[in-house]
C-alpha cells in the first residue's frame, strides 16, 4: 500500500500537466512542480490563496466560483479559458475541474487539470473528433470503422451490444476475433469489394433464430475512407434492423394477395383505367357479366382490339364519367340502365374513384360497379305502396272520413286565414253518446256499423264544412270557415244532434243513440289553434255533463270550471304523494251484548292547509279519474294493519268493513290488491268484511259473481252496502255471495216513530234473519233508535249515539278495553241489560 501511495506521488510530481488541489471554497491545497515550473512561483506562494490572486497572463476570474460549484454539486466541470501568446497565436486554456470523494460520498476536495491547446486547427480537430465519438454513441444503427489492415478502430454501443461483448474489447481486434462461419466469410468479402471499388456496397443480411429473438434481418452498408490525397485509410460499416419492415413488407404482399383474391370473388363488378381511360383490369364479375350478358369479350377490350360497343349509349356513358374523374380528380357516381341480349334491362350503380401518385397527378381510376336493378324495381313498388299509404294516412279507414293527421294543421291554416280577412271560423268536436255500451252489448261490429252511419249523417248535416273528420273512437270534429257570426255554429249543432237521434237499425238491432256536440270560435276565443281545440273538449265535457244529446258553447265559466275539477285532480294526486289519505274507523255495536266487535273503515283527506276535506268532494271525481284505485288500495292496507293489531290476543274476531267501490272491484286488480294487503301485513281474510253497492251488480254478473266468490273463498265476508236505496232487486240475494246488508241511514232516522219507515226496517231484518243474513243499521244517533233496533233484532249499529269515526290508535284504545267499552255503553243507553239482550 506504501508503495501504491509512492508511485502516486511520483506520478503527481512528474506529470506534465499542470495539477492544482483546491479545497471546496476555491484555496489552493497543492499544485505540482510543473504548475510551479511553468508559473515560476513556489508552492509556499500559492497555498491557501484563490487562483485569481495569483499574477497570470490567463482570465481566471470565474475559477473560483467554477471550484465552488463543482464542490456543491460533486459534478465535473470544464472550463475553456482563450489566450493570444507572444506570438499572436490564439490558444485554449482547458481546465477539467474533478470533486473528489469521501468514503461517505461527501466532495473532500477539488482537482484541476489544465492544458494549453496552442494551435486552434488541433482544437478544431479535437472537438470535430469528440464530435464524432459523441454522433457515434447516440446512432442507433450498428457502427464501426476498420483501418486497412482490417482492424476495428471504432465500435459503437450498438456494436458491442448485438456481438454480446464488452464495451470497446474489439478495438485493435479483426471480425476473426469474434468467431468464424458463412456470415463471416460474407463480411470478408463485402469489405474487399467496398475497398476494391470505392463505392458504397450495400446487402442484407438475414440472422437464423436464436433464444431471444426470432428471424432478424439487417440492411448493411460499407464504404471506403479516403484521406485528403484520395487513398484509402480505412473502412466504414453500418448495420440498421430492418426486421420490422420486413414483417411489413410481407403483410403488405399477404394483403395484397387477398385484395386480389377478394377481387377475384367479389360480387361486384371491378374495372380500373390508365391515364387515357383505357381498361387495364377487370375482374371475373365484369368479365362474366360482359361475355354472357352483352356478347363482348372483355380480355380484346384490355387488349385494344376493340371498344366499347359505338350503338350503345350507357357503355359510352361510362368512359366519359371516367374520364371526367381523371380530369377532375374527383369521384364521380352514375346510374346507367344496360340493355341486354336477351332484351332484359339490368340497372348498375357505378362509383368511380381517382387514384393518384406520390406528386398528387391522376394516374388511375378505379370503377365499382352494383346490380341494382332489384333494388329499382322495390323502390318503384315501394313509392307506389307510399302514395297509397299517404292517401290512408289521412284518411279514416272506417268512416271515409279525414282522420286527425290533418286536423291541427287545417285548423291552424283555417284560423290564420280567418284572422288575416276579419272572419271567424267555428270548430265542433263531437261524441256519440253510449257507444260504449253498444261495443259491450251488441259487439264492436254494431259499434263500427254505428260509426259508420253516423259518419254518414254527419256528411249530410255539415254540407258546408271545410273539414269533417273522426279524431278517434266516437269522436268526431268539424271545421266551419268564412263565418260572419257564431250563431250558425249553433243551428248546425242543433241540426246534428235531431239527426243523430233518429233511430237505425244496425245488424239487425234498432238503436237509438244521441250525440253531444263541443262549439269554440276563432278568433274570438283563442288566436291558438291548439288551445282552440282544447276549449272545444271543455264545451263537450260540459255538453255531457248536461246528459245526452246537447250542445255546449264555450265559455270562460266552463273554463274555470274545468279548470277548478284539474286543480283539484291535481291536490288528489299530491295528497296521494304527501300520504294524505288515512283511514279512519267508526266502531260497530253488537246491539245484543253491548260490545264494540268490528268498526267500519272510511277514507278521509287530511290537508295541510285546507283541514278535512269531505269524501262527497274527492270521491266522485276520484272514480272518475281513475285514483280511486290508490286511494282504495291505501285504505285497504292500513286497514289490514289495523285489523291485525286489534285482532292481537283475542279469542274473537274483530271484523272491519272497507267499502269497494265499482271501479277498484272491476278495472283494478282488486283480487291481487287484496292478496298483496293481507300478505304484506299479516292479516287473516275473516278480520276483514267488504261492503259493495248494489250498482256494481248491476254491472256484469259472470264477471262479479266470479270475484265476489274468490274473495268469500279466501273467508272474507261480504255485505251488502245502503240496502233500500238502489234497485234492491231481491234476486242478487240469490245469486251473489252475500252474506251480510246494510240498511241505509235514510230509513233509520226515524224508525223510532213507527209507521213506513219501521214497516220497512222490519220487512229487512225478517228477510235478512230468514236468509241468514247479518244485518247492520247505520246512522244511529239517539237512545230510542238504538232501542228499537234491537227489539226489531238488528244485530249490530253503528252511529254518533256511541262513537263518531276515530283514528286508527284511539280504535286500538277501544279495542282493548272491551269489558269497559259494554258496561259504559249499557250506562249511556239507560237501557237495561235484561231488556237489551231481549
Amino acid at each position: 500500500m506504501a508503495d501504491d501511495v509512492d508511485i502516486m506521488r511520483s506520478v503527481f510530481a512528474c506529470a506534465p500537466s499542470n495539477i492544482t488541489v483546491f479545497d471546496n471554497s476555491g484555496r489552493i491545497l497543492l499544485a505540482n512542480s510543473a504548475l510551479q515550473a511553468r508559473r515560476d512561483v513556489n508552492f509556499e506562494d500559492v497555498f491557501e490563496k484563490f487562483p485569481d490572486e495569483l499574477s497570470s497572463p490567463l482570465n481566471l476570474s470565474h475559477l473560483p466560483e467554477a471550484i465552488r460549484q463543482t464542490a456543491a454539486q460533486a459534478e465535473p466541470r470544464v472550463l475553456e479559458i482563450p489566450y493570444e501568446n507572444a506570438q499572436g497565436t490564439a490558444g485554449i486554456h482547458i481546465i477539467n475541474l474533478v470533486p473528489a470523494l469521501s468514503d461517505t460520498g461527501h466532495v473532500k476536495y477539488v482537482i484541476g487539470y489544465s492544458r494549453n491547446i496552442a494551435d486552434v486547427a488541433k482544437l478544431n480537430a479535437a472537438v470535430a473528433e469528440d464530435q464524432l465519438h459523441a454522433a457515434v454513441k447516440v446512432l442507433p444503427d450498428i457502427f464501426w470503422i476498420k483501418d486497412t489492415e482490417g482492424r476495428y478502430v471504432l465500435c459503437n454501443e450498438q456494436f458491442d451490444l448485438f456481438n454480446g461483448i464488452e464495451r470497446g474489447s474489439m478495438l485493435g481486434k479483426r471480425p476473426s476475433d469474434l468467431g468464424s462461419g458463412p456470415i463471416y466469410d460474407l463480411h470478408k468479402k463485402t469489405d474487399e469489394q467496398a475497398l476494391a471499388s470505392k463505392e458504397p456496397v450495400r446487402f442484407e443480411l438475414e440472422l437464423p433464430p436464436d433464444q431471444e429473438n426470432g428471424i432478424r434481418h439487417y440492411e448493411v452498408q460499407k464504404t471506403a475512407i479516403l484521406d485528403s490525397q484520395g487513398k484509402i485509410s480505412g473502412l466504414l460499416g453500418m448495420a440498421r434492423n430492418v426486421t420490422e419492415r420486413h414483417k411489413l413488407e410481407e403483410e403488405l404482399r399477404t394483403r395484397e394477395r387477398e385484395y386480389r383474391h377478394l377481387a377475384e370473388h367479389l360480387p361486384d363488378c371491378l374495372i380500373r383505367y390508365d391515364a387515357r381511360a383505357n381498361p387495364v383490369y377487370m375482374n371475373a364479375a365484369l368479365l362474366t357479366l360482359l361475355k354472357d350478358r352483352f356478347g363482348i369479350e372483355a380480355r380484346e377490350l384490355m387488349e385494344g382490339k376493340r371498344g366499347f360497343p359505338p350503338n350503345t349509349a350507357a357503355f359510352d356513358s361510362v368512359h366519359q364519367t371516367a374520364l371526367k374523374a381523371l380530369e377532375s380528380g374527383q369521384p364521380q357516381q352514375i346510374e346507367e340502365s344496360f340493355q341486354c341480349l336477351d332484351g332484359s334491362t339490368i340497372v348498375e350503380e357505378i362509383r368511380l374513384f381517382p387514384e393518384f401518385d406520390d406528386t398528387g397527378e391522376t394516374t388511375s381510376v378505379v370503377g365499382i360497379g352494383r346490380d341494382i336493378t332489384a333494388k329499382k324495381i322495390a323502390e318503384r313498388d315501394l313509392r307506389a305502396k307510399e302514395r297509397e299509404l299517404r292517401r290512408l294516412a289521412f284518411t279514416d279507414t272506417l268512416t271515409g272520413l279525414a282522420n286527425r293527421a290533418t286536423f291541427t294543421t287545417t285548423l291552424a291554416e283555417q284560423l290564420e286565414r280567418a284572422t288575416s280577412t276579419g272572419k271567424k271560423i267555428a270548430l265542433l268536436t263531437l261524441d256519440i253518446d253510449g257507444l260504449k255500451s253498444i261495443n259491450d252489448t251488441l259487439g264492436h261490429a254494431t259499434g263500427d256499423a254505428l260509426l259508420q252511419k253516423m259518419a254518414k249523417r254527419l256528411r249530410k248535416a255539415a254540407k258546408t264544412a271545410s273539414w269533417i273528420g273522426r279524431l278517434g273512437g266516437d269522436e268526431f270534429a268539424l271545421i266551419l270557415s268564412g263565418l260572419d257570426a257564431a250563431e250558425c255554429a249553433e243551428k248546425l249543432a242543433e241540426q246534428i244532434i235531431e239527426l243523430a237521434s233518429q233511430p237505425m237499425t244496425l245488424e239487425g238491432n234498432r238503436i237509438n243513440v244521441s250525440m253531444s256536440v263541443g262549439i269554440t270560435v276563432g278568433p274570438d276565443d283563442s288566436p291558438s289553434a291548439l288551445t282552440l281545440f282544447r276549449y272545444s273538449d271543455i264545451a263537450l265535457y260540459a255538453a255531457k255533463s248536461q246528459g245526452r244529446g246537447h250542445y255546449r258553447r264555450y265559455s270562460e265559466d266552463l273554463s274555470r270550471a274545468i279548470n277548478k275539477r284539474f286543480e283539484f285532480e291535481a291536490m288528489i294526486n299530491e295528497g296521494l304523494r304527501s300520504e294524505q289519505f288515512v283511514a279512519y274507523f267508526q266502531p260497530k255495536t253488537n246491539l245484543a251484548s253491548l260490545q264494540v266487535r268490528g268498526a267500519e273503515a272510511l277514507c278521509r283527506w287530511r290537508h295541510p292547509e285546507k283541514g278535512f276535506i269531505s269524501p262527497a268532494e274527492f270521491i266522485p271525481l276520484a272514480e272518475e279519474t281513475g285514483q280511486i284505485l290508490e286511494i282504495g288500495r291505501r285504505v285497504l292496507k292500513q286497514t289490514c294493519q289495523v285489523a291485525v293489531e286489534c285482532n292481537k290476543d283475542r279469542t274473537d274476531p274483530f271484523v272491519i268493513a272497507v267499502n269497494v267501490s265499482s271501479r277498484q272491484l272491476l278495472y283494478g286488480g282488486f283480487l291481487n290488491t287484496l292478496r298483496d294487503c293481507l300478505e304484506e301485513t299479516g292479516c287473516k281474510a275473516s278480520w276483514l268484511e267488504l261492503e259493495i253497492t248494489e250498482s256494481i251488480l248491476l254491472t256484469d254478473d259472470e264477471a262479479i259473481i266470479e270475484t265476489l266468490e274468490t274473495i268469500t273463498g279466501l273467508g272474507t265476508m261480504v255485505s251488502l252496502d245502503d240496502f233500500g236505496t238502489g234497485y234492491s232487486a231481491l234476486s242478487y240475494l240469490l245469486k251473489f255471495p252475500i252474506s251480510g246488508l246494510k240498511i241505509d241511514q235514510s230509513f233509520i232516522r226515524e224508525v223510532d216513530k213507527g209507521g213506513k219507515q219501521e214497516v220497512l226496517v222490519r220487512t229487512i231484518l225478517t228477510m235478512a234473519q230468514s236468509l241468514g243474513l247479518k244485518t247492520v243499521a247505520e246512522g244511529i244517533e239517539t237512545r230510542e233508535i238504538a232501542a228499537q233496533l234491537t227489539e226489531l233484532g238488528c244485530d249490530e249499529g253503528q252511529g254518533y249515539f256511541w262513537h263518531r269515526p276515530m283514528s286508527a290508535d284511539n280504535l286500538l284504545e277501544l279495542a282493548r278495553q272491551r269489558n269497559g267499552a259494554r258496561a259504559g255503553i249499557a250506562e249511556r243507553s239507560g237501557t237495561p241489560r235484561t231488556a237489551v239482550r231481549m
